[in-house]
């Protein structure tokens, strides 16, 4: 039997691979990010820290203080069942980052606490998508991908392809009720 699912949002979670952030992580002036990470089952939704140890050099290490790997900035690195890209390390040598790589059922609930949809006005087709947050790339990024989800789930429901098959939805990023509902 298939698990039950939500189209579009499980289309979005795959459009931002379970993370509800930019991979993005600051420290004050330190600055990291990491672009993949992939991890067994009984370590997802746990608190990993990511330790530098040199120039664009880094240890990342479970709850426990083990360290699971050892990488470079910009080469992936696979190791006891955990892989990672980190694409950008400026941070000095002894600072430290928490990294989590959450499970599908935390990103879901995550993000359904943080989005409303609903249909503009009866019967329209017109959606209406709120998404509140802190980082404003990261909100928009998140709204167009559920747009973009709902429009391939009707394209595909519709059997059609081509100019008429769906109107466009159109994108409008206003700042101003992007901060209304932070």
């Amino acid at each position: 039997m298939a698990p039950h699912t939500v189209p579009v949002i499980d289309g979005l979670l795959d459009a931002i691979g379970y993370k509800l952030e930019s991979g993005l992580y600051a420290n004050g002036s330190d600055l990291l990010k990491v672009d993949r990470i992939d991890v067994p089952v009984a370590l997802q939704d746990e608190r990993l820290t990511l330790e530098v140890v040199g120039p664009n050099a880094y240890v990342l290490k479970n709850a426990a203080g083990t360290t699971l790997l050892s990488g470079t900035t910009g080469q992936a690195v696979n190791a006891n069942g955990v892989g990672i890209l980190v694409s950008r390390l400026d941070a000095h040598p002894g600072a430290t980052f928490n990294v989590v790589r959450f499970s599908r059922s935390s990103a879901l609930g995550m993000l359904l606490s943080r989005i409303m949809i609903g249909e503009r006005g009866k019967n329209t087709g017109v959606l209406q998508v709120s998404v509140s947050g802190t980082n404003a790339t990261v909100i928009t990024d998140e709204a167009n991908a559920i747009v973009d989800s709902y429009m391939r789930l009707r394209t595909a429901r519709s059997g059609r392809s081509g100019p008429h098959a769906v109107v466009p939805a159109t994108r409008t990023a206003d700042p101003a009720r992007q901060s209304a509902s932070q």
